[in-house]
């Protein structure tokens, strides 16, 4: 084999590993933070006292898909642009799942509540209440995510941090999903959004300043 061949091999076989390594931590980064958001809720603030039922009532459950609809293509994405010279490529056009699923989900709710309930589905019973634990219990998984992204060389930093921060929002936000009674998509397009933005807002801030290298 000639020298520059084994160079290229050898630099492959440590891309590969370099790979693995990034991959390990990312799983770890995401798997460390989700838990600890999901032990925030249950300890601060507890799980809704009807989740029994609630289970069975597929506006609860459509909360967590919706949530996490965000929270894995922006994970991913985020897994993208820890790497240097990588840009967003197609993985940002997948953040409109999300938003597309709400969309959805709002519609069914309005065709399905006479207008005169769209207010009050809209405003639910504490939504000043979600935007303070949303971005609370997104702190965690934020935290993880921001330590993988440092294990990386992200040349788009801001948006690096802000794709993670919308990661990290949506895991808050399925977290505090467990505590939440109000379940209309129409709650949750309007304050979950809102607070979910605010994370992404506040990992943007930090990216450039915490990534940079």
């Amino acid at each position: 084999m000639k020298t520059d061949e084994l160079i290229n091999a050898l630099s492959a076989d440590n891309a590969v590993q370099l790979s693995q390594s990034e991959a390990r931590n990312w799983t770890r980064g995401l798997a460390a933070g989700a838990a600890a958001a999901v032990l925030m809720v249950l300890m601060i603030v507890k799980a809704r006292p009807d989740i029994g039922e609630a289970i069975h009532d597929p506006r609860f459950l459509f909360k967590f898909v919706a949530a996490l609809a965000l929270a894995g293509p922006a994970a991913a994405l985020a897994y993208r642009l820890s790497r240097p010279q990588s840009g967003p490529g197609p993985g940002l056009a997948m953040l409109v799942l999300a938003p597309a699923l709400l969309a959805l989900g709002c519609g069914i709710d309005i065709a399905l509540t006479p207008a005169s309930g769209w207010g009050a589905q809209a405003t639910g019973n504490y939504p000043f209440y979600c935007l303070v634990c949303v971005p609370v219990f997104s702190l965690a998984p934020l935290t993880g995510i921001f330590l993988a992204l440092s294990q990386g060389a992200p040349t788009h930093q801001r948006l690096a941090g802000f794709v993670g921060g919308l990661a990290a929002g949506g895991m808050g936000a399925a977290a505090y999903a467990l505590h939440c009674t109000d379940d209309s998509p129409l709650f949750l397009a309007l304050w979950y959004s809102i607070a979910v933005t605010l994370v992404g807002a506040l990992g943007a801030w930090l990216g450039p300043r915490v990534l940079r290298w």
